[in-house]
């Protein structure tokens, strides 16, 4: 219907919907890493219990973490949420790959320019493609066409 009411429209993505499948295919892979420990959870591990609790803090912005400490009830440690992620972070090297490429993409969609953006966004296709995270291929596939 658009290509016959609109012919010379450019299909155009906005940068919150591209976010969306980027952390949406994070979250996913999250879930598919998390499930390789799941035995953790009958050793009452507290790893997976942090991994458990504290998941939504992989998806924030690492700028809007906050410094504050508090006390983790089960390991009755004094942690911000920087210390969490990266203790999370630290346990499978896929999902830190993972975190790394989404928060790659966010500092990309904040300081690209009309300088840099080509060269930017060819190196952020390839490391998602060269990443062999599977459900980052859909990104890598959106990126590729949306270039």
């Amino acid at each position: 219907m658009a290509h016959l009411c609109f012919p010379n429209a450019l299909v155009c993505a906005d940068h919150f919907h591209v976010i969306k499948n980027i952390s949406d295919s994070f979250n996913n892979a999250r879930i598919r890493i998390m499930k390789k420990y799941e035995h953790l959870k009958s050793q009452n591990d507290t790893w997976y219990w942090l991994y458990k609790k504290y998941w939504r803090n992989l998806l924030k912005d690492p700028s809007k973490l906050e410094f504050k400490r508090y006390k983790t009830k089960r390991t009755g440690l004094y942690l911000d949420e920087h210390q969490i992620v990266d203790y999370m972070l630290s346990i499978d090297l896929e999902l830190k790959k993972a975190y790394e490429l989404l928060n790659e993409y966010r500092n990309f969609n904040s300081f690209a320019n009309m300088y840099n953006v080509e060269t930017w966004l060819d190196d952020l296709i390839i490391k998602f493609h060269n990443s062999r995270i599977s459900e980052y291929y859909k990104v890598y596939k959106l990126l590729k066409n949306g270039k």
